[in-house]
């Protein structure tokens, strides 16, 4: 991954808008000015082993350098390797086999994978780190990144007060750990002070360069802005207030008029402004010279080489002196910038400029029409490389085959690749450009393609689509993020010949169980159904994810997960109901609740979930839980065993069934199926109400004494899951413990407004499910004036209530 698209765009540039239009920027972080180095030039990025600084200790999810983790898929086998949090950073090494990354945690830990050695090494840990800044030469022999701190602890002069946290950019080297500072914000780069940068890399790595802008400008800018609003304001309600009033107003004005910021610049224009200067039209025409002459934004380059820093302000091109520019890619002795953000139109010419660095200058280098995914150098840094879709001016439609444009530094006329499919997305080429490894997006495959002819061969199947992807600079390579877990594949010329190549014959059994499944539970089954599989093993984890579509109808899929262990299917979910069709004498249309109930007991009295004798109906409260949106009803059966602590016995429900059914059409949208095993070892205490404590102070969501009313009397007994503090990504669990909890219902007004559970031993929270009394009604009581009922709050679905904090109910 080296730098896509999609993460190019300059927070400043952003900052830039909202200050145009009189609006701060919001900032990042509330740093404290603690960061290790901070004040000095050099230093040494601190070592921190896993647990350090208070991070939680992730080494129990390892075997050795890698996840304790397995994910098979049909094609090759990928090696599960990190972890890898949304927000975290990641960036890959564009000659090298290496890339790095960072943790979702704070202090943020900073990685390195070598993908030869496949070796994993903590680099150090950086305290209020801008995680969208980190970046790596081309060798991976040093990284980039930049850290916030707050303003007072870079600049020693209390006039300087915005942004309240400013982004300072380090250089580390990998191998000795040294940290360099590139730019002093608090000296001579004081006006170019912001909040988020990112640094571009030379594929020499002897230069640094990041895009920023006078901020005291766009300060100067915002205020003359306002001070004409507040003008027109005091001057049109001069008539009507006090004369004390006005005089306040004038004071106010000549405060502004005074500033350090503005009198300079008034002075410039004939206005020396003092406490005495009269608030006029003379005012008003100084304030609006100032403006004029200043409201063009100072863009700059900050730039480091040979250990030195610079900074070169940029010449807007004619015609576009207020457009915002962007950095697209950095050689040697080139930069190549955009006058708008990449892909902001696909259906213009999207042109490319070449910076002068001597005077700042942009003359045009090269253009494509379309929505890029890639634009940078090859490893050489002779050819701009620009992997885009283009726009289809006869469809009006972003094309659906992937371009690849190679434009010579030398001037030559560029090179154009159509790689006939459509990898639009993640995508990332070896260091000559002569291979690339992307996702295709009509059947989420991984391909290798050769850039010349097209010839794409496939290396893994995705259900998803990645997150992120990155290709070594041999090609040799290919790292991808799935599901927020980091996966390397080998990229082989011939990848079905490879040992490590999974074919479909490996999941026969599993086809073999859907299929049984889906004729025992009723469904209906045509004879285009295309099948795909994915298991996932590690983790806490041992399931199979099967996919079902049509071939003739390839938009219409049905999710199933099978639990591996139990050896049954856990759940059933489809985005578009009606993918799978009950048997003709099993469904019907237009039901109410309890007809659907009826229906959901029949549906598992085929698969044998649970016992008709002793399993019993849930709702939430007075009425069964209905969604206007889907018109579906969401029927709930609970099942359970005796369970007896030698003195009294408890009813104790072991297994929950939760199917969402479309009333209108009978269809089942999705099914979810919950069992744990009988727990002989956990005290229950007596004493329930000593709960109530925790309950009203559930984290950081404390409810008064009073505010709601605790159902002590009618609790029930369920097991449910107690995570642990460590999480691993997506909906994998790790480290769960089955435990015996209460669950106990508050009320407002007599209306249900939350759950809780709650621990039958220690009384802790375990989690809370909150409900919407307006989304849920009696089915045979019609609402007021005659409309439909209510969407019920997605948070308040019963099939989640044995998961503490839960959402959907999906698979």
């Amino acid at each position: 991954m080296h730098h896509p698209i999609r993460s190019l765009s300059l927070l400043s540039a952003i900052a830039l808008l909202l200050l145009l239009c009189g609006c701060p920027p919001a900032s990042d972080g509330d740093g404290k000015g603690s960061q290790a180095g901070g004040g000095g030039g050099t230093g040494t990025v601190p070592n921190a082993g896993a647990g350090a600084d208070g991070q939680l200790d992730m080494s129990a999810l390892y075997n050795g350098d890698n996840l304790n983790y397995e994910r098979v898929n049909v094609g090759l086998k990928g090696q599960a390797l990190d972890i890898i949090a949304p927000e975290a950073p990641l960036s890959g090494a564009k000659s090298a086999s290496m890339f790095f990354f960072g943790d979702s945690q704070e202090p943020t830990g900073i990685y390195m994978r070598d993908l030869l050695k496949g070796t994993r090494s903590q680099l150090g840990s950086v305290k209020m780190m801008d995680k969208g800044s980190l970046n790596c030469s081309n060798d991976g022999s040093f990284i980039a990144y930049a850290r916030l701190r707050e303003i007072g602890n870079v600049i020693d002069n209390p006039e300087f007060n915005y942004p309240p946290n400013v982004a300072e950019l380090y250089r580390v080297d990998t191998a000795s750990g040294e940290e360099t500072k590139l730019f002093d914000f608090g000296g001579d780069f004081a006006s170019y002070r912001n909040d988020s940068l990112f640094p571009f890399i030379s594929e020499d790595g002897e230069r640094i360069v990041c895009l920023s802008y006078d901020i005291n400008r766009l300060l100067l800018q915002t205020q003359c802005i306002e001070w004409q609003k507040l003008y027109d304001q005091v001057v049109e309600r001069r008539a009507t207030v006090t004369p004390e009033e006005q005089a306040e107003d004038d004071e106010n004005m000549r405060v502004f008029l005074r500033l350090d910021m503005v009198a300079p610049e008034l002075r410039k224009v004939g206005l020396d402004p003092t406490a005495e200067t009269p608030i006029d039209d003379l005012a008003l025409r100084a304030v609006q010279d100032v403006f004029e002459n200043n409201k063009y934004p100072i863009m700059a380059l900050l730039i480091w080489e040979n250990g030195e820093a610079r900074a070169q302000v940029l010449t807007p091109v004619a015609g576009q002196e207020r457009s915002l520019h962007f950095i697209l890619a950095v050689s040697g002795d080139r930069i190549l910038m955009g006058a708008n953000e990449p892909g902001a139109d696909p259906t213009e010419a999207q042109q490319i400029y070449s910076v002068d660095l001597s005077s700042g200058q942009l003359s045009s280098f090269g253009s494509y029409q379309g929505a890029p995914s890639l634009i940078e150098f090859d490893g050489s840094g002779r050819n701009l490389v620009v992997a885009y879709n283009p726009f289809d001016r006869q469809n009006k439609r972003i094309d659906t085959e992937t371009h690849i444009r190679i434009l010579p530094v030398d001037g030559s006329e560029p090179t154009d690749h159509n790689l006939g499919a459509d990898y639009f997305g993640y995508l990332d080429l070896n260091s000559d450009a002569s291979m690339l490894v992307g996702q295709n997006r009509d059947d989420l495959w991984l391909y290798r393609v050769d850039v010349a002819s097209g010839q794409a061969t496939k290396l893994s199947q995705h259900f998803i689509d990645l997150d992120g992807l990155y290709l070594d600079g041999p090609g040799q390579h290919a790292v991808f993020i799935e599901s927020g877990i980091s996966f390397v594949t080998p990229v082989l010329a011939d990848p079905q010949s490879s040992p490590d190549w999974v074919s479909e014959s490996y999941f026969a059994e599993y086809r073999d169980k859907v299929l049984e499944f889906l004729d025992k539970a009723g469904f209906e089954t045509r004879d285009d159904i295309v099948l795909r599989f994915e298991e996932r093993t590690g983790m806490g984890v041992s399931e199979t994810s099967i996919e079902l579509s049509y071939e003739r109808n390839p938009e219409e899929t049905v999710l199933f997960r099978y639990d591996n262990n139990e050896r049954t299917f856990r759940s059933m979910w489809s985005p578009n109901p009606g993918a799978l069709k009950l048997r003709e004498d099993l469904r019907r249309s237009e039901m109410d609740y309890y007809e659907c109930e009826e229906m959901v007991q029949g549906l598992l009295d085929r698969l044998g979930w649970q016992n008709p004798e002793t399993r019993e109906s849930w709702y939430p409260g007075a009425s069964p839980l209905y969604d206007g949106k889907s018109d579906s009803y969401i029927v709930t059966v609970r099942d359970g065993y005796w369970y007896d602590p030698a003195e009294q016995q408890h009813w104790v429900y072991n297994s929950e069934a939760t199917v969402r059914v479309i009333a209108g059409s009978g269809d089942i949208a999705e099914i979810n199926y919950n069992v744990f095993e009988q727990i002989h070892d956990q005290p229950i205490k007596e004493n329930i109400a000593d709960a109530e404590f925790n309950m009203r102070n559930y984290r950081n969501e404390p409810l008064p004494e009073g505010a709601v009313d605790f159902d002590f009397e009618d609790t029930r007994l369920l097991i449910t899951e107690k995570k642990p503090d460590v999480l691993s990504p997506g909906d994998y669990r790790s480290q769960v413990q089955d435990r015996i909890v209460y669950e106990i219902n508050a009320y407002l007004d007599g209306e249900l407004v939350l759950g809780s559970l709650v621990d039958a031993e220690t009384f802790e929270m375990l989690g809370r499910l909150y409900y919407a009394p307006l989304g849920m009604h009696n089915p045979n009581q019609p609402l007021p004036n005659g409309g439909g009922a209510a969407a019920a709050d997605p948070t308040a679905i019963p099939g989640a209530a044995g998961i503490p904090d839960a959402g959907s109910v999906g698979p």
